[in-house]
């Protein structure tokens, strides 16, 4: 990958990197249990600001190594406006068929705004972002194409 195609920035829950040239952002979370709120309400405002150039975005959400978070930032990541504006779709990539399946489960519990895909593989998480991008571009200029005809 060329390096111009990528912009980063560091944050105390992790390493955020918008891959330009595909249109999705990278999510790369520290290893420790995600359960202070404020901290999760400054990550997501900095985020906004990161990408929002590029919003709405794809994101791949790199949670391998992730110990937990709690109730309460599950469930203000799951219901925070500002993330649904500016996301297309979210692939989570756990570490393994387990976590999958767990994942699963809570995404039934706490189903997001925007199409939301556990994957153990990366390449096919991001094929599936470009799928979504795609998938979106092309509702937007039906939409568009909608109203100007008008």
């Amino acid at each position: 990958m060329d390096d111009s195609n990528l912009e980063e920035i560091v944050t105390p829950i992790g390493i955020v990197q918008i891959h330009t040239d595909e249109r999705y952002v990278h999510h790369i979370c520290f290893s420790k249990k995600h359960d202070d709120l404020e901290e999760m309400k400054n990550y997501v405002e900095t985020c906004n600001i990161f990408v929002s150039d590029y919003a709405p975005i794809a994101s791949l959400m790199d949670i391998r190594s992730v110990k937990g978070s709690s109730q309460e930032v599950r469930d203000f990541m799951s219901q925070e406006p500002s993330i649904k504006e500016s996301t297309i779709a979210v692939a989570f990539w756990v570490d393994s068929g387990i976590s999958r399946t767990l994942g699963n489960i809570f995404l039934k519990f706490h189903q997001p705004p925007y199409p939301a895909k556990l994957f153990t593989d990366r390449d096919k998480a991001i094929d599936w972002l470009k799928y979504k991008t795609k998938e979106y571009d092309e509702l937007q200029r039906g939409i568009k194409k909608w109203f100007d005809r008008g």
